[in-house]
């Protein structure tokens, strides 16, 4: 399955996963990932960073999460 290009998120959502992360917030993240298959987890942000035009947020889980691909995140 091709990736789907990079389709940038409200700058409101991107400054609150920054917040997050400084503050070392766990966070409730439910996301897909480029197969269309959905994940959950509960984790700390470690970071939020962009590269090669996609914004990404690494969770201390290992998980990297494309930030156009989450579903729904929030304050655990």
């Amino acid at each position: 399955m091709p990736t789907k290009p990079y389709r940038p998120i409200d700058c409101a959502v991107h400054d609150r996963l920054e917040s997050w992360a400084v503050r070392r917030v766990q966070v409730a993240v439910r996301w897909t990932d480029g197969e269309g298959v959905e994940h959950r987890d509960h984790s700390v942000i470690q970071d939020v960073y962009a590269r090669d035009g996609e914004e990404i947020a690494v969770l201390e889980s290992g998980a990297r999460i494309r930030l156009d691909r989450i579903l729904e995140i929030c304050p655990d």
